[in-house]
């Protein structure tokens, strides 16, 4: 029963198929492709600023000290 199943569909259906991918498909995988690499550029690019100009750390006040006046 389950080999001539098996037979009946492997006659049945074509040996090849065809696919078709419209215009915008490949417009939309480039744009992703784009916006995925400029947002990987872009977070590297802060990370890494963030690491190099990092900004001098203000003094801590302790509690009851006036602020210092520039």
């Amino acid at each position: 029963m389950n080999a001539t199943l098996l037979v009946v569909l492997l006659v049945g259906f074509p040996v090849s198929g065809f696919g078709y991918t419209d215009p915008g498909t490949g417009v939309f995988l480039l744009q992703s492709l784009i916006a995925g690499s400029l947002g990987v550029v872009y977070s590297f690019r802060k990370a890494i600023s963030r690491l190099l100009f990092r900004r001098a750390e203000e003094p801590v006040q302790k509690p009851g000290q006036a602020p210092e006046q520039q």
